[in-house]
């Protein structure tokens, strides 16, 4: 496995990405979302093979959930990066709105990954960018 470095932890060129540990999804998915005694398996399997980075977001039903769960007992926590989303690009919103929902939608995440601090946030989708850009990055 090939690392960089990130913070000063080494973390793998790799990322696992665990929507589907949260919800039935992909096209060749048959077998819909994994129990949570097969996610866990995944996981150690990840992490068995070096894999120090996992993706997940909020918008994969139960996915932060599963990936905290695992790893709030482990003591080497690997690096976790999940993603907020606006949305509401119909409406306008005011910064105030703007704010509260990022917040509202990260210390959730906080408490489902067991994280007192996130090391990388992601916007999940472009069009937050777009119409709330200046606001996002105040």
């Amino acid at each position: 496995m090939k690392y960089v470095n990130f913070n000063g932890k080494q973390i793998s060129k790799i990322t696992l990405g665990t929507v589907q540990l949260g919800m039935n999804y992909g096209i060749n998915n048959s077998n819909g979302k994994p129990s949570e005694e097969l996610a866990n398996e995944i996981l150690k399997t990840a992490i068995d093979g070096g894999i120090t980075a996992f993706d997940t977001s909020s918008d994969y039903g139960t996915s932060e959930k599963v990936v905290g769960d695992y790893f709030k007992a482990k003591q080497n926590k690997p690096l976790i990066v999940t993603k907020f989303g606006v949305g509401n690009w119909e409406n306008h919103l005011s910064e105030i709105e703007i704010e509260q929902i990022i917040r509202t939608q990260v210390e959730n995440s906080l408490l489902r990954l067991g994280y007192n601090k996130l090391p990388l946030l992601l916007s999940h989708n472009e069009k937050d960018l777009e119409k709330y850009l200046s606001t996002i990055i105040k």
